[in-house]
């Protein structure tokens, strides 16, 4: 999937810092990292800008999500709820098992702070 199928399908808003930054400034990010074995699945890939993908590296979702809340910063709980349903959703064993784990953690977090629904 390209990067601007993703934006079509995902709108242009970092789903970690909630900016919307030039097409130019985003990348396709995966929520399984490859590092981990994440493949290139459209249900695993999101929009994320340069910045925030580079800073959470390998990091869980889960865990790069309270990581931003601590900064301050405001991600998208629900772009990254659809993301991880997608998932969820998913052919692929292992990238449907993260997807659920995943999406259980962040259901723990999101009664923690209000976060932006829209930006």
């Amino acid at each position: 999937m390209t990067l601007n199928a993703l934006i079509v399908r995902d709108g242009g808003t970092c789903v970690w810092c909630g900016r919307k930054p030039w097409a130019n400034d985003l990348n396709a990010e995966h929520l399984l990292p490859r590092s981990r074995g994440g493949k290139g699945l459209p249900e695993n890939l999101t929009v994320a800008c340069r910045g925030c993908n580079k800073q959470r590296r390998t990091k869980p979702v889960a865990a790069f999500v309270r990581a931003q809340l601590d900064a301050g910063r405001r991600p998208r709980i629900d772009l990254l709820t659809a993301a991880l349903e997608r998932l969820s959703d998913s052919a692929s064993r292992d990238h449907a098992a993260y997807g659920r784990r995943q999406l259980a953690l962040m259901r723990r977090i999101g009664g923690r702070d209000e976060v932006a629904a829209t930006a």
